[in-house]
């Protein structure tokens, strides 16, 4: 709800009370939640914004650089993960079974992983 809220307040241009409480909200999250929950990462967004807004260049551009950093990190993560799982029931069910085929198909998709699933 915080974030919520200065996300608000940067919509009303209250630019200082945002960059307070955006402040806040981000070492709230980053202690209980951790530096690369969704929650966090949308509140670093949202301060990203407030920065900009008040010509804070350097402190915008570098969280920015942050919070993508560890969305890549979550979603290499997430992409090992899927990438187990389809060897996984590739294992069981063969190769050619339709419940092997089509998640192979959407996994190609991505670069890093398309050698691993295309090689026979």
């Amino acid at each position: 709800m915080p974030a919520n809220l200065a996300a608000a307040l940067f919509e009303m241009k209250e630019f200082d009370k945002a960059e307070a409480l955006g402040e806040q909200v981000l070492d709230e999250r980053r202690k209980i939640l951790g530096g690369n929950h969704p929650d966090t990462l949308i509140s670093m967004s949202i301060l990203a914004m407030v920065y900009n807004s008040q010509g804070k260049w350097e402190k915008a551009g570098n969280l920015v650089v942050e919070t993508i950093e560890r969305q890549r990190r979550q979603w290499e993560m997430a992409e090992d993960v899927w990438v187990n799982i389809l060897a996984k029931v590739e294992a069981v069910l063969g190769r050619e079974h339709e419940c092997t085929v089509q998640p192979a198909a959407s996994c190609a998709k991505y670069p890093s992983r398309r050698e691993e699933v295309t090689d026979d």
